[in-house]
């Protein structure tokens, strides 16, 4: 996959909002090389408003609560816990 990836991402935090993005480490790894300060994937298979609800809320920790990211990320984990119709959960890595 590091040879897919172009630019920088410098700085950025990667949200792969699709099912399996979260497996391992291997995405995250590809895009640390380029530069991304954290990745968040989801492990297993996770359904489309699971995702949207999970990213949306994550985003008003962040932006709206001004949460650092690790513990906004925590705390939406907690309350959202595992896809209920799939099982998959988010999964967050950092360099």
């Amino acid at each position: 996959i590091t040879d897919k990836l172009k630019g920088s991402f410098k700085g950025a935090v990667i949200i792969a909002a699709s099912c399996f993005t979260g497996d391992d480490e291997v995405l995250a790894s590809a895009f640390f090389k380029r530069g991304a300060r954290a990745y968040i994937g989801f492990k297993g298979k996770v359904s489309p408003p699971y995702i949207d609800a999970f990213i949306i809320k994550l985003l008003q920790e962040l932006y709206v609560e001004k949460l650092p990211l690790e513990e906004a990320f925590a705390e939406v984990k907690t309350e959202f816990r595992s896809d209920p119709r799939y099982g998959g959960t988010p999964m967050l890595y950092l360099p």
